[in-house]
C-alpha cells in the first residue's frame, strides 16, 4: 500500500520556466543552466505565481501534480534539467531541487488505521452471521446486515388494512 500510495507522501520541491509551445520550450532548453535558469523564467514564464520567483513552486504534494510533470521531475537528480515536458498548462522546462519522500515507518499509521477499521467490520460482519444477537426491545431490534440497532418505530405485526386506509381517507375529507 506505500509503494502504492508513494506520492502522497513525496514532496517535490521544483522550478519550472511554463511557455505555451514546444518551439519555445526547445528554445529555452538550447540556453538554459542552473546558473541562468531563475532569469529565463523571470523572462519566458507564464506562470504568474512562480515566475518572478525564479519559478520556484517551492515544495508541492507529488499527488496533487500533474502526472507528466512528477514522472519528468522523479527522473531528475536534484540540480538536474528537464527536456521539454508537456502538460496541460504548456510546456514546461523542470529543474529539481530536491524530493522529500516521508518513510514508511512515520506513515504506517495514517496507512494501517483505515485497514485495521476494514479489518475489524469484516470480522465482527463474520461474528454476527454466526451468532444470535437479542437487544433489549426498548432499544430496538438488531439489524444482522448493517450491525445496529434500529429503533422501533411501531408494534404492529401486519401491514395497514385497505379499510382502515380508506376509512381515515374518509374521516381527513369530512373534517
Amino acid at each position: 500500500l506505500y509503494k502504492e500510495r508513494r506520492l502522497e507522501f513525496t514532496q517535490i520541491h521544483a522550478k519550472h520556466i511554463l511557455v505555451k509551445t514546444r518551439a519555445q520550450a526547445l528554445r529555452i532548453e538550447r540556453e538554459v543552466t542552473a546558473q541562468n535558469f531563475g532569469r529565463l523564467a523571470e523572462e519566458n514564464s507564464i506562470d504568474p505565481g512562480s515566475a518572478s520567483n525564479g519559478g520556484d513552486l517551492r515544495p508541492l504534494q507529488a499527488s496533487g501534480l500533474d502526472a507528466s510533470f512528477v514522472h519528468a521531475a522523479l527522473a531528475l537528480q536534484p540540480g538536474e534539467i528537464s527536456e521539454p515536458v508537456h502538460t496541460g498548462f504548456g510546456w514546461h522546462i523542470i529543474q529539481l531541487v530536491s524530493v522529500d519522500v516521508q518513510p514508511f515507518d512515520q506513515v504506517r499509521d495514517q496507512l494501517a488505521g483505515p485497514l485495521r477499521a476494514r479489518a475489524f467490520t469484516d470480522w465482527l460482519q463474520e461474528q454476527l452471521g454466526s451468532r444470535r444477537i437479542t437487544v433489549n426491545p426498548r432499544y430496538g431490534r438488531f439489524d444482522p446486515s448493517t450491525g445496529q440497532v434500529v429503533p422501533i418505530r411501531s408494534t404492529a405485526t401486519g401491514s395497514p388494512s385497505s379499510t382502515s386506509s380508506r376509512r381515515r381517507g374518509t374521516l381527513s375529507s369530512s373534517s
